[in-house]
């Protein structure tokens, strides 16, 4: 009897040679997009256009990790699990074919590009390793003056299918850089991740539009003292709500500490903050933001206590070791100032004069 499994093997690792691995830690496998021959003559062949198609799905990925940075400062996390995967080649590709025939990737994609200049339609299908989960179809119509807009628009309903999470993140990104903190095209997403994914997990878009409506309370231009309130108030329900379906996500934890130091609530800011460090003592927004409530409230000694912990976290920050010298010169351990602001001039020379003058302004203060 005939045994086709190597050469199905050999077969599909030829296929799939692209992959894009997304900062919430997922795989993707791209199979080269088929192209017809008008773009081929132009440059854009198939392994061109794969390329541009998971650019976009990597690019998206990356602006949607950077709108946890503010939450997740040292980037850990992401560090962990942001990956690029380059173009599999050679030896690479039997490999990446071998992972998806064993269901080791959770996500695959396939497609082509048909039709004429003025008719062309991108075509994927998503396939997931999730038992019982059809596939789903993706098509995108324009001009062939429109590839890149084709190809990026693809990109975003595909990335939905398989993350709508990592989607909502992106509009979010995108429309706090406009300015516009109504955030229509993020609560769209939101809205469908409300409606089709697992109750278990509404807590993620639970937590983003709470850090939406406290954006718009931080930012908005022309926002009203009671509507500030308002917003302030609303971030705190989804908040809540966060950490009621998951008592122990970090994000919801650190921005109700912000919030409650913002509105005077000293001790629900400490008890929030207390609870982010408690689950992770290593998490840098933690420290620097209870530091910053702290040091607000005039509470210098228990400031410069996170500081200092946030030190240990990142001891390469300079911009760290000059927040615990303040800290320190306020409490007149002058000896222990100077030696943060050396500490800063190693690690930043470039800026030695900037943090020489900053230790002779706080003398000054605190003569």
């Amino acid at each position: 009897m005939f045994d086709g499994g190597f050469l199905t093997l050999t077969l599909f690792a030829a296929m799939s040679v692209f992959g894009v691995a997304l900062f919430t830690g997922e795989t993707i496998s791209i199979n080269k997009i088929a192209v017809p021959k008008h773009l081929e003559y132009k440059g854009y062949t198939d392994v061109v256009v794969t390329h541009m198609l998971t650019d976009e799905i990597r690019e998206m990925s990356q602006i949607a990790a950077s709108e946890l940075e503010p939450i997740d400062v040292d980037g850990s996390s992401l560090d962990k699990s942001v990956g690029e995967l380059q173009s599999y080649f050679q030896l690479e590709q039997l490999l990446t074919g071998a992972r998806d025939l064993l269901g080791s990737v959770p996500f695959y994609v396939s497609g082509e590009m048909t039709g004429g200049a003025d008719d062309l339609t991108m075509t994927l299908r998503v396939f997931y390793k999730e038992e019982n989960r059809p596939s789903d179809v993706i098509r995108v119509s324009g001009k062939e003056e429109d590839l890149h807009q084709i190809i990026h628009d693809s990109a975003i309903l595909a990335l939905e299918h398989i993350n709508p999470y990592v989607v909502a993140l992106y509009w979010q990104r995108i429309e706090l850089a406009e300015g516009n903190y109504a955030f229509p095209r993020t609560q769209v997403v939101i809205d469908r991740f409300l409606q089709n994914r697992p109750v278990g997990e509404h807590y993620l878009v639970y937590e983003l539009l709470g850090r939406m409506f406290m954006r718009k309370a931080e930012r908005e231009k022309d926002i009203t003292p009671e509507g500030r309130q308002a917003a302030y108030e609303e971030a705190k329900r989804y908040l809540e709500a966060a950490l009621l379906q998951k008592p122990d996500f970090e994000h919801a934890n650190i921005n109700l500490g912000i919030i409650h130091a913002v509105l005077g609530d000293y001790g629900r800011s400490d008890a929030y903050f207390r609870a982010a460090v408690e689950i992770d003592p290593n998490d840098l927004a933690a420290r620097m933001r209870w530091a910053e409530a702290l040091g607000k409230q005039g509470r210098v000694r228990e400031a410069a206590f996170q500081w200092v912990a946030a030190v240990e976290i990142n001891r390469d920050d300079p911009t760290l070791r000059q927040q615990l010298a303040e800290s320190y010169m306020i409490l007149g351990m002058l000896d222990e100032a100077k030696t943060q602001i050396d500490e800063a001039i190693a690690l930043d020379p470039i800026r030695a004069k900037k943090y020489q003058a900053h230790l002779q302004d706080l003398t000054a203060t605190t003569e």
